[in-house]
């Protein structure tokens, strides 16, 4: 009965062979459109500009497509030794392979291709898989949808753990999206006085079960060996944690481990193996205040700030326009105080979206009504606000757009494009052993907190999420987080 269990669900974590081989056929695809692409485009431009010395210098050589082929074979099958076709990858984590595969796979060939053939520009060559990055992302994400689509790519799962590794655990699989991990069912063993409140669950998330793992769990695992099951080590530890390990193992139910790394700088993390023996260290890195992080970030700012403010001018002009239009009386800007690097105390600038006398309209609704208030407390945000001056400024608030004008802190080095959002001076206290990080950098326009959950979390989700950003900085993320933000402002999600 073991052996016939362990049979039927020793893979359930691994991506289905069919759908694996889809995700396979499109990047194949994906490769050979690339390449039809630059051959056309290559000939079009040796053809229509026949007096630019470099584009004559330039032909695709048979040893070039004899390369590509080379290149073709090899980037398919790094993907599949990096399990793009065999496991359920994050999708962000998909989006870094493939982009350093290619820019490899770019550098490998442009060094061979001038090396045989001298004198010739390796300028079309980088184009070719700049392209071929492109269309492999854009193939990908297509494919990846196309298979979530399929009954068989659905993962059920039931998530052990304490509180807090619960709603992370249900939040990352429901923030990534493509990875068909699907929160089925929570079991939890503490007993605080707080219950676990699934009111933050991501709107339009699957009904979840909660399940009292204090008592007898036995059962409700035997009747129910067709879910993935996810065990965080901070929840269950000792015997209890033992038997129930023993229990999965001996049902063959395939299972995962989340290790206690809560608060930890995971991601900057320098892992030393020895060899011989089941012992690692991690060495922790602090990468967002390292010199050439810290010159790298500023550089991108100050380019990105740069040209943006032109665009920012002319936003400027409408809203002032439309503000006139509408009768707001209210000044175009607005400069609230705000907690930045070192603590120090910097104007952060918005749009004026409120009337001159907000805080005293919110302190006479949070009197006379107790929703109003708790929902203040709890968010620090209103969904409905009065305190709202126009329909433009609703618009802009909605959007985001009325902290466009952050762009000039950014330029001038209060703030930073990404970083955790800036505080009210009289918010320290809230942070309480967070503040630290939070004076330890540049505040940001946008950040973790934007594009996970927004405003439809709880403030500790928040600083949480802001923390974890500060902890396990990398350039990488803030690529993310600048991608998933064009999302966020286009869908609207979480914005009032």
């Amino acid at each position: 009965m073991i052996e016939k269990g362990m049979n039927a669900f020793k893979t359930a974590h691994r991506i289905p062979t069919s759908l694996g081989f889809i995700i396979f056929l499109v990047d194949a695809l994906a490769l050979l459109v690339s390449l039809g692409v630059s051959l056309y485009l290559f000939d079009f431009l040796v053809t229509a500009f026949t007096n630019v010395q470099l584009i004559q210098d330039f032909q695709w050589h048979e040893s070039v497509i004899f390369h590509y082929a080379f290149f073709y074979f090899l980037i398919l099958g790094h993907f599949y030794n990096r399990g793009h076709y065999t496991q359920r990858l994050p999708w962000w984590q998909q989006v870094k392979s493939i982009v350093k595969t290619l820019l490899v796979v770019a550098i490998l060939h442009g060094f061979t291709y001038f090396s045989l053939v001298l004198d010739v520009p390796a300028n079309p060559i980088f184009v070719s898989w700049l392209l071929a990055a492109i269309f492999l992302l854009v193939f990908r994400r297509i494919a990846m949808y196309l298979v979530s689509l399929s009954p068989k790519w659905t993962l059920p799962v039931v998530v052990f753990g304490d509180k807090q590794m619960i709603m992370d655990c249900i939040y990352a699989f429901y923030s990534d999206g493509l990875t068909g991990y699907e929160v089925k069912a929570v079991m939890i063993r503490d007993k605080l006085d707080k219950p676990l409140c699934m009111d933050f669950v991501p709107p339009g998330h699957p009904e979840i079960k909660v399940i009292d793992a204090s008592k007898n769990y036995n059962k409700f695992i035997k009747e129910n060996r067709h879910y993935f099951y996810i065990i965080g080590l901070d929840g269950f530890r000792g015997t209890y944690r033992d038997q129930l390990v023993k229990l999965l193992e001996q049902t063959a139910i395939e299972y995962a481990i989340v290790p206690p790394t809560k608060r930890l700088h995971l991601h900057g993390m320098d892992p030393h193996y020895f060899f011989g023996n089941d012992f690692m260290l991690l060495y922790r890195k602090e990468r967002i205040q390292a010199p050439f992080s810290r010159l790298i970030k500023r550089m991108m700012d100050i380019c990105a700030s740069g040209l943006c403010l032109i665009f920012l001018g002319l936003i400027t002009v409408a809203v002032y326009i439309g503000k006139r239009i509408e009768g707001a009386k209210t000044p175009i800007f607005y400069g609230g105080l705000r907690v930045g690097k070192h603590g120090e105390d910097f104007k952060c600038w918005k749009f004026c979206t409120m009337h001159q006398n907000a805080d005293q309209i919110l302190k006479e609704l949070m009197e006379k009504d107790e929703a109003i208030r708790k929902e203040w407390f709890e968010f620090k945000k209103l969904k409905n606000d009065p305190r709202v001056d126009s329909k433009i400024s609703k618009l802009l608030r909605k959007t985001s757009l009325d902290e466009l004008p952050q762009i000039w802190n950014v330029f001038v080095g209060d703030m930073s494009l990404v970083g955790p959002r800036p505080i009210l001076p009289d918010q320290r206290r809230d942070y309480g052993d967070f503040l630290p990080y939070y004076e330890s950098i540049r505040p940001g326009i946008t950040g973790l907190w934007q594009v996970s959950g927004r405003n439809e979390t709880t403030f500790e989700q928040r600083v949480y999420w802001d923390s974890w950003y500060i902890k396990n900085w990398s350039l990488w993320h803030d690529i993310v987080i600048l991608f998933k933000t064009v999302g966020v402002l286009l869908t609207g999600r979480g914005a009032y």
